[in-house]
């Protein structure tokens, strides 16, 4: 079966269907992650007005 995951993983979910004999495969729809530099966030912010 294919766990689609969203953003991160589910050791709980998939071990629990393993142990039950099933073949898992996990899809990652989508990853995020801090970025170091939030310069490009802030400006678009501000041209949008929110504060």
């Amino acid at each position: 079966m294919t766990v689609r995951l969203h953003g991160e993983q589910q050791p709980e979910l998939t071990g629990s269907l393993r142990a039950a004999g099933g073949e898992v495969i996990e899809v990652t729809v989508y990853r995020w992650s801090r970025t170091e530099n939030c310069t490009p966030l802030r400006r678009l912010i501000e041209r949008g007005g929110w504060r």
